[in-house]
Parts: structure tokens; sequence; C-alpha cells
């Protein structure tokens, strides 16, 4: 981004600087870490950060947004089967650097221009190429899902196989309720018929 003039705008861009902020916390390491040399950052579950910690610090908590911006700032993966990403003036121990990170001017927005300085991180973009990370971000959430539904059946079943036991073990407290019932009926008429005479 440029300032009046030409100038080069210094500032660290709104969804760069948070991302860096999230980073840094420590309390976020569940979710989010740095690599080793701080070269590169993973994102340990993208369900969870989707849920738990891009509604704290972005406008919104869709992990396929998250995907576009990243990929608008330059970010690129560092292994296309994990969420790790990269970018060479994106590093734990020189953040003087993060200003050289600007938005790329190739990417389409779907919504009205917004200004430079403007915070952007939750517009939403339409970047070439980032197709595979959010189908793959959906196929991991289809089989979470997909987990939990089993889970759930066989919790239902356990459920019903109990409730089948204890119907089974109330029929036969009954059955023997009745026998007894039964078995003392014909006292209870003899004396009858004995207090009669």
């Amino acid at each position: 981004a440029k300032m009046k003039g030409g100038a080069k705008n210094n500032k660290v861009p709104p969804f760069v600087k948070k991302l860096y902020d999230i980073l840094q916390d420590p309390n976020n390491r569940n979710y989010i870490e740095w690599s080793e040399d701080g070269s590169y950052f993973t994102v340990k579950s993208s369900k969870d950060f989707e849920a738990d910690i891009l509604p704290v610090y972005y406008k919104h908590n869709n992990y396929c947004s998250f995907i576009r911006q990243l990929n608008t700032y330059g970010f690129t993966k560092t292994d296309t089967k994990k969420w790790q990403w990269k970018n060479e003036s994106f590093h734990r121990d020189k953040p003087q650097n993060l200003t050289n990170i600007v938005r790329r001017t190739s990417v389409k927005r779907e919504r009205s221009q917004v200004a430079d300085d403007q915070d952007d991180d939750e517009v939403p973009l339409v970047v070439v190429n980032v197709e595979d990370d959010i189908n793959n971000h959906n196929i991991h959430n289809m089989h979470d899902n997909i987990h939990n539904l089993h889970n759930n059946n066989i919790n239902n079943n356990n459920n019903n196989s109990a409730l089948m036991n204890n119907n089974v073990n109330s029929s036969s407290s009954n059955v023997s309720s009745n026998n007894s019932s039964t078995n003392t009926s014909p006292l209870n008429n003899h004396h009858s018929y004995a207090s009669n005479s």
C-alpha cells in the first residue's frame, strides 16, 4: 500500500499485525505456533482455530477467509498436507520486516474498494489457487462430523441396550409379583370360606 504522493506506507497491515500478535501469545500455542527457527507457523487444528481464535482477533470466524487473506499477503504453504505457512518478511525474531508485507495488487475484491488505511481483516477476497486449501479445510470438517456421528451412534446403541435390559428386569419383577399373588390367592379364598362357615 502507498500513501499520497507515492511514498511507501510503513504501517503494518492490520491482518498481518494481528496474526503476529496471535503467534506471540503463549496462550494460543494449542492452536497455532511458530516453527523452532521462527521462519514459518503451523495451525494445529483449523476447526479449533476457526472457533476459538478467529472471532477474538478478527471480525469473522471463517477459516476459508483466513486462508484467502494469507494468500493475499503473499504467504505460501511449506507443506501441502499441513497448515504450515511462511512469508520471507514474516519472522518471529524480525518484527521490523512486517512493514514489507503488502497486499497483492492482482487480488479481485468482492466488495467495493476499501481505503488502504482501513482495517481490512474481515473483507472477503478472491485469490487464485486457494481452492485446494479451502476444499481440504471443508474435507477435514466433514471427517470430523462423520466421526462425531459415529460416536453418537455408538452412545445411542449403548443407551438402547441399557434401556432394554431395564425393561427385561422390570418384566421379570412383574412376573414374580404376579406369581406371588397367584400363589396366595387360594389361601385367601380358603380363609374366606372358613370364616363364612
